[in-house]
This record gives structure tokens, C-alpha cells and sequence, in this order.
């Protein structure tokens, strides 16, 4: 649920931005926002086209949660207008773009530790581990959805 809150802000956010409903394919350009994604992006598109079912929707769920993360690296970050923290309205004061992309990172990091069946809340001599497996977004909030997350 959170994965797909998350791309469908960003996705709202930059359409608005960029004035463009198609702002995936057009910033799989050079300099563009997602510029190193842009073989993918392509392939995506083309394969998408070649079925007869192509739609920004379709790319949008195309993509993985890390994707998505990537947006929020420092580059990405400033190429996208330094804009894409207004997703979060009720962000806590203080969390920069920095703050966010180690969190969702983190997050990432334990989503695919659950999908790998991996332990997540014991270490490696079985012990519990209260440090390494709880991921909190405190304050975050997108599209007035309050994002709390506690796990483990």
C-alpha cells in the first residue's frame, strides 16, 4: 500500500510540474529527470506500445519501489526542481530530501527483506533485534494520509 501511495504522489506531483501527463517517456531525455533510466524506459514503453495498451498508468506500475526511491537522491532531487518534498504536506519540520531517501531507503532495504523471507526480527545469533528492524517515517504525511510506519 505504502509503494503504490508513494509512486502514485510522485507520479501526480511531477505531471503537475512538467505540465505533462507523459512527463515519464519526455524526461527519459538527456538532462532530463530520468535521463540513466532511459533504456528501460524505452523498452517499457515499447513493449507496452507493441501490445496496444499504453498509458502513463501502465508505466507508472511498471516501475519498482526503488525507482521510485531514486527520485529522491540528491541529483534527481535537483534536476526535478528541488520540488518533489511537497508530496509529504505534513512532513515533519526539519526532514530534508537527504532525511527522506535514507528513510525510504530504509524502508525499501526491509520491504525486500520480508520479500526475500529473510529474519527481520532476529539477528544473526537469534537474538532479538530491536535496532536494526524498525523503520518509523514520523510526520510523513502524503495525499492527507498519515504515514507512521512501525515494523517489527
Amino acid at each position: 500500500m505504502f509503494e503504490i501511495m508513494l509512486r502514485n504522489a510522485i507520479n501526480a506531483h511531477y505531471k503537475q510540474y512538467f505540465n505533462d501527463d507523459n512527463w515519464i517517456i519526455n524526461q527519459a531525455r538527456p538532462n532530463g529527470l530520468l535521463e540513466q533510466e532511459a533504456s528501460e524506459i524505452v523498452r517499457i514503453q515499447r513493449t507496452y506500445t507493441n501490445m496496444g495498451v499504453y498509458n502513463n498508468d501502465k508505466m507508472v506500475a511498471s516501475f519498482t519501489f526503488g525507482f521510485w526511491t531514486y527520485l529522491f537522491t540528491r541529483r534527481n532531487y535537483r534536476i526535478g526542481g528541488k520540488t518533489l518534498l511537497q508530496i509529504f504536506p505534513n512532513k515533519a519540520h526539519g526532514l530534508k530530501q537527504t532525511d527522506i531517501y535514507k528513510q525510504l531507503t530504509a524502508i525499501r532495504e526491509f520491504r525486500n527483506r520480508i520479500a526475500h523471507h529473510e529474519p527481520i526480527c532476529f539477528n544473526a545469533t537469534r537474538a532479538i533485534d530491536t535496532k536494526g528492524s524498525v523503520v518509523i517515517l514520523g510526520g510523513l504525511t502524503f495525499v492527507n494520509f498519515p504515514l507512521c510506519i512501525h515494523l517489527c
